[in-house]
């Protein structure tokens, strides 16, 4: 079992609690300016608790019957600044299933939602995206749309008590999952991105929000 691993799976034991975290309120701050100052409360922890919360996030995911019933997950390739889930990628191919990581199907901006392509440590060609994200090499249009997902783990920029999502703007998760065909979608963040808004007409909320600390259930 890698050094990954072994992280989740203890925190995952002590996790028998969440408690509430300190929402910040932006009543009268639009999306774009909420969207900075949560971007900057998180670039603004520190390599080791980014490390360490990260690791905390794992293991509550993993606590989940929805992760641990789950054949076909989706997860994504973090940047540096997001909630690090390689610690949940190795539990999960651990546990064999099947990983899946987002392709953004379009090399200038336009509205298409992403694609999903299986993932497989040590044999996945990467390349980067047009954001400088890693994401599995493939020919265009080649990959899921998300329906055969059971589940699907997403970055949040920010996310409220009603499990609510700010993204990075892009609108690539609100596309892709406007249906929701069944599946369900779980973000992850850390505490210090909860805030109070109002969701914009064309967001998809989550079915649930997993911090170091908090389970938010819509």
């Amino acid at each position: 079992m890698n050094r990954w691993v072994q992280g989740p799976i203890r925190t995952a034991a002590i996790w028998g609690t969440f408690y509430p975290a300190p929402t910040t309120s932006f009543p009268l701050q639009d999306i774009r300016a909420l969207r900075q100052t949560l971007r900057k409360k998180r670039q603004d922890l520190s390599n080791r608790e980014r490390r360490e919360k990260s690791m905390a996030i794992a293991g509550n995911v993993a606590r989940l019957s929805i992760f641990n019933n789950a054949k076909h997950i989706a997860l994504y390739w973090p940047t540096s600044e997001e909630v690090s889930i390689f610690p949940l990628l190795d539990l999960a191919i651990e546990a064999n299933k099947t990983c899946y990581l987002p392709v953004i199907n379009t090399v200038d901006w336009r509205p298409a939602p992403m694609l999903f392509r299986s993932y497989h440590p040590g044999s996945t060609t990467m390349v980067k995206n047009r954001f400088r994200i890693d994401e599995p090499r493939g020919k265009p249009g080649e990959g899921s749309d998300g329906a055969d997902m059971d589940l699907v783990i997403a970055p949040l920029v920010g996310f409220n008590d009603r499990c609510d999502r700010i993204g990075m703007g892009g609108g690539y998760y609100d596309r892709t999952f406007a249906k929701r065909m069944g599946l369900k979608l779980v973000g992850v963040a850390f505490d210090c991105q909860a805030a109070e808004f109002e969701p914009q007409p064309h967001d998809i909320p989550m079915d649930m929000v997993i911090t170091e600390s908090r389970r938010l259930t819509r």
